[in-house]
C-alpha cells in the first residue's frame, strides 16, 4: 500500500473538515436522517483530527474539526468522546476566546453527565481562559457558571460540595465594572437559590473523594484542578 503523503494527509483534512461541517448543518434539522452519513465517515474524521493535532501548520483546522467532531457525537448520544474532544479542541486552541468557548461546551456535557467535580474542573479551566483573554464581560459569564454548577447543581458531586469556593466566584463577580448585567444576575439567582435550600448529600456514592478545591487565583495559575475518574 503506497504511503499517504502529507499532501494527501492535507487533503483528507480539508475534505473532513466539509463533511462535519455539512453533518453539523444536517442535525439542526428535525430527524435523525444524519446520524446515518455521520455513522460511515466517523472514523474518517477522527483519523483526520489525528493527524491534523500533531501539525503545527494545521491547528486551526484541527481545533475546529475538534469542535465540529465534539457536537456531532454529544447530538449522536456519546457523551464521554464528546466532552473528550471539546477537551482536545480547548488544548488545540491557541487564543484563550476559542479555548474558553470550548471548555464552557465541555461544562456542558459534563452536566449532562451529572459528573460535578468535571464540569467544576472543566469551568475552572474556562475561567482561567476568561483572565487571559481580558474580557470581564466574559469573565464574569465563566465564573458565575462554575458558581451556578457548584450552587444549583450539588446533587451532581459525588463527594463534598465546594461551596466556599462558589461564594468566593460570586464575590469576584460582584467586584467586575461589567456594563452586561447577566453574569451578576446569574450570580444574584444562585446566591438566592443556595439561601433558599439545605444543604443535601451527594447524589451518588464518591469513586474518590476529590482534594480540596483551589481558590479562583490558584485556579488562574494552574489552570485547572486535577482530574478526578470518570463514572461514565
Amino acid at each position: 500500500m503506497t504511503p499517504m503523503t502529507p499532501m494527501t494527509y492535507a487533503m483528507h483534512l480539508e475534505w473532513a473538515d466539509r463533511e462535519a461541517r455539512h453533518l453539523t448543518t444536517l442535525s439542526e434539522r428535525p430527524g435523525r436522517a444524519w446520524q446515518g452519513p455521520l455513522d460511515e465517515v466517523v472514523d474518517d474524521l477522527r483519523s483526520a483530527l489525528e493527524w491534523a493535532a500533531h501539525q503545527d501548520l494545521h491547528h486551526q483546522e484541527a481545533t475546529a474539526l475538534a469542535d465540529g467532531l465534539a457536537t456531532l457525537l454529544f447530538r449522536s448520544g456519546h457523551t464521554r468522546e464528546a466532552q473528550a474532544r471539546y477537551e482536545q479542541a480547548a488544548r488545540l486552541a491557541t487564543d484563550p476566546r476559542t479555548e474558553g468557548d470550548a471548555l464552557e461546551r465541555a461544562v456542558a456535557v459534563a452536566r449532562s453527565r451529572v459528573l460535578g467535580e468535571e464540569a467544576l474542573r472543566l469551568g475552572l479551566a474556562a475561567v482561567h481562559a476568561r483572565r487571559r483573554q481580558a474580557d470581564e464581560d466574559a469573565l464574569g459569564d465563566s465564573l458565575a457558571a462554575v458558581a451556578e454548577t457548584v450552587l444549583r447543581f450539588e446533587g451532581m458531586f459525588a463527594g463534598p460540595v465546594p461551596t466556599e469556593l462558589a461564594a468566593e466566584l460570586l464575590d469576584e463577580v460582584a467586584a467586575i465594572p461589567s456594563r452586561d448585567p447577566t453574569p451578576r444576575t446569574a450570580a444574584l439567582v444562585a446566591r438566592a437559590h443556595r439561601a433558599t435550600r439545605p444543604t443535601r448529600r451527594a447524589r451518588r456514592s464518591p469513586v474518590r473523594s476529590p482534594s480540596a478545591w483551589p481558590s479562583p487565583r490558584a485556579a488562574a495559575a494552574t489552570g485547572s484542578a486535577r482530574a478526578p475518574p470518570s463514572t461514565s
